[in-house]
């Protein structure tokens, strides 16, 4: 298309075509026994969630080198998605078993158990607020 010849990607920056930025990571993890599905930071970035289709959850403390503070076990399939509170002490995750679960992240324990769905869980969402 027209235009006036211009290729849109090679946008100029400062009077110069910009070069080929490398992006490396600033961690890497071991973090599952299979697929990680999903990463989400906690509202406070303290810490880092990831879901598995190893059926668990984990939560890595990102200001002690992402040590892994807690394996959240119980579901019984793969878990899709996860989202923190927005006080960052609670999480809750979603899974193929067709159940959701709230936990406190404290002390890794369930505290809801969210049954009725016929298929899987596969995201979620929470909207709450500062107590």
């Amino acid at each position: 298309g027209g235009g006036g010849g211009r290729d849109p990607r090679h946008a100029e920056v400062g009077g110069a075509v910009p070069s080929r930025l490398r992006i490396e990571p600033l961690q890497k993890l071991q973090a599952h026994a299979s697929y990680v599905i999903r990463c989400i930071i906690s509202p406070d970035c303290r810490r880092l969630a990831t879901t598995s289709a190893d059926h668990t959850t984990k939560v890595w403390d990102m200001a002690n080198n992402f040590s892994c503070e807690e394996t959240l076990s119980g579901h019984q399939r793969w878990v899709w998605d996860a989202v923190f509170s927005a006080d960052s002490a609670y999480l809750v995750t979603a899974s193929s078993d067709q159940t959701a679960r709230l936990w406190d992240l404290a002390d890794g324990v369930t505290l809801q158990h969210y049954t009725g769905h016929h298929k899987a869980v596969t995201s979620i969402a929470l909207h709450d607020g500062p107590v």
